[in-house]
């Protein structure tokens, strides 16, 4: 598989990738941009020095993370603005002011 080959599959996702990849030299594999990004990024992740199965790793503990993130918004709408500005409409609270 050389740089110049359209069909490259990513290590992580297993989806056809094109030329916008990047190459895992540990794993002798190929990684795609959404992957890279849901990894931490080129600034966190180096692909030279990390293997597919580290990389893979890192982009299940960020999926995770952001699993719970969102399963505790769900539980306590307090936690944005949206919900706080919600809770205020529905219990009476403030007056003389809007959602901006």
């Amino acid at each position: 598989m050389g740089f110049f080959d359209r069909t490259a599959i990513c290590g992580v996702c297993n989806k056809e990738v094109g030329l916008n990849r990047f190459k895992v030299r540990k794993s002798d594999a190929w990684i795609c941009p959404d992957c890279l990004k849901k990894a931490g990024g080129a600034s966190r992740v180096n692909v030279s020095k990390l293997t597919i199965e580290e990389i893979a790793a890192l982009v299940h503990q960020a999926e995770e993370k952001e699993a719970v993130r969102q399963e505790k918004l769900v539980h306590s709408p307090l936690n944005t603005a949206e919900g706080m500005y919600d809770y205020c409409l529905k219990n009476g609270y403030g007056s003389g002011w809007n959602e901006k």
